[in-house]
């Protein structure tokens, strides 16, 4: 192709007086070796004949060195915009999209997996790229199966398989390499133990060199860190997530004791008062029913929180329903709920809607002093909306003191799911939530 272009940029030259040119192309020496060549070249009158003089000098070193400089420019970006990405974010999967985004400019390859070691010998595929068609592919590989990747990760070394077509093992087992035949494997090592190995793989034979090991063993060790910052955020998630389940649990059994403290009480006195004051016990059976419903509404509150798992399976209606009837057992209020729509969100969604609605109801309980609250969830479309109001005396973002974060929860769990929050409070408070759900 180089050659073709030469010819194709001396070619006017020769027909007519063109300024000077100038090009770059390659070039086979006798003895086979490629090399860069830089010309330079100009028309000229020679003779009364139109004629070139050009002068041709080898640059194969310049370029090499100018290749190296761009190689090392690119690697350095590559690893400020995944350093800024780590700093970023701690979603697993957008680190990992980001690292390989960022290795591609460094190390080409056709395909790239990140495969992490557990502890009965098996090997979890956490993230993959590259690799072509919707086929289903394992997640999970048996370690026994592969003869490099336990190397890798004893050693702690990269390794480099030149050409699978010429390796037994690949030979043997040909569902290794349906799409490569070259790969390269790096451990991803962390507080110096090996976590998994980092695999890249190319349709191009001997693709892999001795340098792009050395690049790929620093974005092995940053998708380490991905991994140990995904695995610490999902332990603060489900220790937050356990700590408020257990004080939800808390609440609402001293609520329930309370309630059914009382309960016991009133149930010990009606008997006594039958006879002599028959009003005064009628009063207290209405009581005492008020009190039965708030304790039962207040124990399957509670059965819900220490099973968490029932949130997700259980319809959204069923649940606000719950809640609802939570709330006129603890305060005197008029609830109207209307949720026709039968629902169940995919499980964060469903949390998410639950939990502000829980909020909102104790809100309510706590400081609004109203006598009616409406409860309304309707789905439109693919957008799911959940509307909450009282007559309340409502409030003012001033007032509210610093250390009550319950508003800013509330809003923070919205975002999680991708969800728009809105909370007017004049006379009376409406909060709506609502989410397209695809």
């Amino acid at each position: 192709d180089d050659r073709l272009r030469f010819a194709a940029l001396l070619q006017p030259s020769t027909s007519k007086l063109d300024p000077f040119t100038h090009t770059r192309f390659r070039a086979y020496t006798r003895d086979g070796e490629l090399i860069w060549l830089e010309q330079f070249s100009r028309p000229i009158m020679y003779g009364g004949q139109m004629a070139i003089l050009a002068m041709v000098v080898d640059i194969t070193d310049l370029k090499h060195a100018e290749d190296v400089e761009l190689q090392h420019r690119a690697f350095t970006k590559a690893l400020l915009n995944t350093g800024m990405a780590l700093s970023s974010t701690l979603d697993f999967s957008e680190l990992i999209g980001h690292i390989f985004d960022n290795m591609q400019h460094v190390v080409k390859y056709d395909t790239a997996v990140i495969l992490l070691k557990s502890d009965d010998d098996t090997l979890d595929a956490v993230a993959r790229r590259g690799h072509p068609g919707d086929r289903e592919y394992a997640q999970r590989l048996e370690l026994k199966n592969f003869k490099y990747i336990p190397l890798v990760l004893e050693t702690q070394q990269p390794l480099i398989v030149p050409d699978t077509r010429l390796d037994n093992h690949f030979l043997n087992h040909p569902a290794h390499h349906e799409f490569n035949v070259s790969y390269l494997f790096v451990p991803i090592i962390l507080d110096g133990k090996p976590l998994g190995v980092l695999s890249l793989g190319s349709s191009t034979a001997n693709f892999f060199q001795p340098i792009d090991a050395e690049y790929l063993q620093i974005f092995a060790q940053q998708s380490g860190l991905a991994v140990r910052n995904a695995q610490l955020y999902k332990e603060a998630q489900t220790a937050a997530a356990i700590e408020e389940r257990h004080r939800l649990a808390r609440d609402l059994h001293d609520s329930v004791s309370q309630t059914l403290y009382s309960a016991g009480t009133l149930a010990e006195l009606v008997p006594r008062l039958m006879d002599t004051k028959p009003d005064r016990a009628k009063v207290y059976i209405l009581e005492l029913e008020h009190l039965t419903r708030t304790a039962m509404a207040e124990m399957r509150t509670l059965l819900m929180e220490l099973r968490p798992d029932a949130l997700v399976r259980t319809e959204l209606g069923v649940l606000l329903w719950q809640l609802c009837d939570t709330l006129k057992g603890n305060v005197p209020v008029k609830v109207n709920l209307n949720a026709t729509e039968l629902l169940i969100l995919p499980e964060k969604s469903q949390i998410v809607f639950y939990r502000i609605a829980q909020e909102s109801l104790n809100n309510i309980a706590k400081h609004a002093h109203a006598t009616e609250v409406n409860v309304e969830l309707s789905k439109t479309d693919n957008r799911v909306e959940l509307c909450i109001s009282d007559n309340g005396r409502g409030f003012s973002h001033d007032e509210i003191p610093p250390d009550h974060y319950g508003l800013k929860f509330m809003q923070e769990r919205a975002s999680s799911v991708g969800a728009e929050l809105t909370i007017k409070s004049t006379k009376g408070t409406q909060i709506i939530l609502s989410q397209i759900i695809v």
